[in-house]
């Protein structure tokens, strides 16, 4: 098997993230060296999205990543891992900054809620800085775009740099593709 396509359509969390990284270990394993990853993602927790765009960088074939409808919040930086990136004409990027969520009443001490807001500051350094060093997008702009909540077409994505072509998928014929 020379090629394969993958399609992730989930939250990022732990699960869909091992689910994810076994498929392309087994990939990898199996002697491909050539693969995509199809994703349209919500995004999700921020530990699972950093891990996975730090062990995607690291793929040693030509890798391939297509943003098939949405990539918002965190599923920016998995997209941002592939070494050449498209997207449908109709496919969208969501910035947004970093938040905490409590789904009970929860009385905190100060000093954990200091240390959840230190979390959440290097937490959005770290996105900011992925999508400046992976896009023509500058850290004011980039920052500007994580505070204000802001959707982004496909023409802006190929405008800043963040994907180098607008194309539709296509799989070719004999090519396995296997959802995540």
């Amino acid at each position: 098997m020379d090629k394969v396509v993958l399609s992730f359509i989930e939250d990022v969390n732990f699960d869909s993230a091992r689910r994810l990284l076994s498929a392309v270990n087994t990939a990898l394993n199996d002697g491909v060296n050539d693969l995509t990853i199809l994703i349209s993602s919500p995004g999700g927790q921020l530990i699972p999205g950093f891990a996975l765009y730090n062990q995607l960088l690291g793929i040693p074939t030509r890798f391939t990543i297509h943003n098939t409808g949405s990539v918002n919040s965190i599923a920016n930086a998995i997209f941002l891992a592939g070494k050449k990136r498209y997207a449908t004409e109709s496919a969208t990027f969501l910035f947004h900054g970093t938040q905490w969520g409590c789904t009970q009443a929860t009385e905190l001490p100060r000093t954990q809620l200091s240390e959840i807001l230190q979390s959440l500051i290097a937490d959005e350094k770290r996105l900011r800085d992925i999508i400046v060093d992976k896009t023509k997008l500058s850290a004011d702009e980039v920052a500007e775009l994580l505070s204000s909540g802001v959707t982004k077409d496909a023409a802006f994505a190929l405008d800043k740099g963040f994907i180098d072509e607008i194309v539709e998928f296509s799989l070719p014929a004999g090519v396995p593709i296997y959802q995540v």
